[in-house]
């Protein structure tokens, strides 16, 4: 839904804004209305569904994210629901609340992502994975990006009025400034979309053996390829003379192109959707769907363009608001799984060494009952130890997983015994 709201915010209703008699139109600012309560609302059941499933997860870091977005959203509503009044009864809105929607969301966002980019480096150093390091990376470079943003934005919100009204054509300054920043920004999206894309990549790579290496990579190109396609250096040189031969083609292209940030984000998602259909642990898998989300609505969300010309109705600024919801997806999805991945592995490492201790002295032959009989018993030991209880970090290994574990265990010792 919240895609959907991006999608419409940034793509469709915005072509809407070029003319005075269309700005002022009570249709125009009645889908503003209808994007920013679908906005407010879905954020609002998103973040109630994440406090129920990170619950357990008692957390300083964890606790500390989610108050920062619930308040957040909580100050998105209230602002919002004043500049809808404003607009509805005035014809203007008060461009304080504008800005402090805009640096209050990437403000957030950028205190998510820090202690998140923290954490992949660490594990990075511990596990030496590829794929840690390309998150890692793409994820500082997109934290980079939106600093440029801030920068950017700042400038061109100290010429701005301090109302903001149907009377003035958005796309007659904003857009034509140019700024070292904004070199800076699209650089730094560019990069940060392109590791991202890589990082994805290999996630999914095991589907090029059931598909085949040739059309596997086609299709996980046609993301990039429609990425690049949409940037200014690429589409106005090749396509210039058609915005004065054939406008209206011209502005279909146009149209045709600007959704390269939702697709981008569904392809980035795939990856975690993929590994959370291939997972049987239920823990596991609700936490790569909470990233294949956020990683979905990440960037997606990140659009600065139409927030630039300030418009009325104020387009651009129901999308900035995800960009918080979003980066606390990712973050509660991987730190709550390395948390309960970390467990896990403990757990049965306790167990392993609990039944490598036990063979040795153990007269009974492995698969017999009063084998299993000692599986239960060691296995009912651990999960009444104080580690396994603990319920700041909840293990998502049930009784049978381990069970089922100690089994292969069994059949290893016994394996070794023959040798």
């Amino acid at each position: 839904m919240l895609l959907v709201v991006s999608f419409f915010d940034n793509v469709i209703l915005s072509n809407f804004l070029a003319s005075v008699d269309k700005r002022v139109s009570t249709s125009l600012l009645i889908g503003f209305i209808v994007l920013s309560a679908i906005n407010i609302s879905s954020q609002s059941v998103l973040l109630y569904t994440l406090k129920k499933y990170v619950f357990h997860f008692k957390t300083r870091l964890i606790n500390f994210c989610l108050f920062l977005s619930l308040v957040a959203i909580v100050i998105f509503g209230f602002f919002l629901s004043i500049m809808i009044l404003q607009m509805v009864f005035l014809k203007s809105y008060e461009f304080f609340y504008f800005k402090f929607i805009v640096f209050l969301s990437y403000s957030t966002s950028i205190l998510i992502l820090l202690p998140l980019i923290y954490k992949l480096m660490y594990w990075f150093k511990h596990n030496h994975n590829s794929i840690l390091l390309l998150y890692s990376l793409s994820l500082s470079v997109f934290l980079l990006s939106n600093v440029f943003a801030i920068v950017i934005l700042n400038i061109e919100f100290d010429k701005s009025a301090q109302r903001i009204s149907f009377f003035s054509n958005p796309w007659d300054t904003t857009s034509l400034r140019d700024l070292i920043y904004s070199k800076l920004y699209d650089i730094s999206s560019i990069i940060s979309f392109g590791l991202t894309w890589f990082g994805t990549a290999l996630l999914i790579k095991h589907y090029s053996r059931k598909m085949g290496k040739i059309l596997f990579s086609v299709l996980i190109s046609l993301p990039l390829i429609y990425y690049i396609g949409n940037l200014d250096f690429v589409i106005f040189p090749l396509f210039n003379d058609l915005a004065f031969d054939n406008p209206n083609l011209f502005s279909f292209l146009i149209l045709l192109l600007s959704g390269t940030k939702q697709v981008g984000g569904v392809f980035f998602a795939i990856g975690f959707l993929s590994a959370a259909i291939s997972t049987s642990n239920n823990v596991l898998k609700s936490f790569l769907t909470i990233i294949a989300i956020g990683f979905m609505l990440l960037y997606s969300s990140n659009q600065i363009s139409l927030l630039q010309t300030i418009s009325y109705p104020p387009f651009g600024l129901n999308t900035i608001t995800i960009l918080n919801l979003s980066a606390l997806m990712i973050f509660i999805g991987l730190y709550s799984s390395a948390l309960s991945i970390s467990k896990d592995k403990k757990i049965l490492l306790q167990l392993h060494t609990e039944l490598e201790r036990s063979y040795g002295n153990f007269l009974w032959s492995i698969g017999s009952d009063e084998w299993l009989t000692h599986i239960q018993k060691t296995v009912n030991k651990i999960t009444l130890s104080p580690d396994y209880e603990d319920e700041n970090i909840p293990s998502s290994l049930s009784t049978e997983d381990m069970i089922q574990y100690a089994q292969d265990v069994a059949k290893e010792l016994e394996k070794e015994k023959l040798k």
